[in-house]
């Protein structure tokens, strides 16, 4: 007889914006969805990152999903996902900005948007990932096969994060953090169109 079950799992990470340090996190929830930042999104820590540092954003993307199991034969057990939703926030814990924003805190905030919404648009790219895509989890239990699934699930979003850090890490040298205003309009204009086409349709 195949026994079956349901888990529901929850996990995230966090997308590192190497540039910026760290800081202490804010009182209650530190996630605020995904939507247009305003400076008030934004606790002031002027002690954080380097003198010419004058904001920090980071975003996270949050995934829950279910997995069922199943023994294919005696001592051999098999788990696969059988769902996943993912979403996008702004993190507070770790994002900042100074009390002085500079001489043009309209094209930095801007710039902090664009970071954010290449978050938004790496998870409406996973969404898309076929289920299968994740792996089956194995084992001579359920438990065991529980356990390898989620490993692989894990191990997928690290290294889809570590990829997507590149994007980061190059959108900011090749706009030189924001200074380059021509190269932050050319990102920003293919990136609205990248997110015209992944998003959901709307009803």
């Amino acid at each position: 007889m195949e026994t079956r079950r349901l888990l529901f799992t929850l996990g995230g990470l966090t997308l590192v914006r190497l540039a910026f340090g760290q800081a202490p996190p804010p009182p209650g929830n530190s996630l605020i969805p995904y939507r247009k930042l305003t400076w008030r999104d934004f606790p002031i820590r002027d002690d954080q990152g380097h003198r010419t540092q004058l904001a920090r954003t980071e975003g996270r993307i949050v995934w829950k999903y279910r997995t069922q199991w199943a023994e294919k034969k005696r001592g051999s057990f098999a788990a696969e996902l059988t769902e996943i939703t993912l979403d996008t926030f702004f993190d507070t814990k770790r994002s900042w900005r100074k009390t002085n924003l500079g001489t043009d805190p309209d094209r930095l905030l801007a710039h902090e948007q664009i970071h954010l919404d290449l978050t938004y648009l790496h998870m409406l790219r996973l969404r898309m990932v076929p289920l299968e895509q994740f792996g089956v989890g194995t084992g001579e239990s359920a438990a065991l096969a529980q356990t390898d699934l989620d490993e692989k699930i894990k191990n997928y979003f690290e290294v889809s994060i570590k990829e997507h850090q590149q994007v980061q890490d190059r959108f900011d040298r090749e706009t030189t953090h924001g200074m380059d205003q021509l190269a932050q309009l050319s990102w920003e204009r293919k990136l609205a169109r990248a997110i015209q086409e992944y998003s959901p349709p709307t009803r």
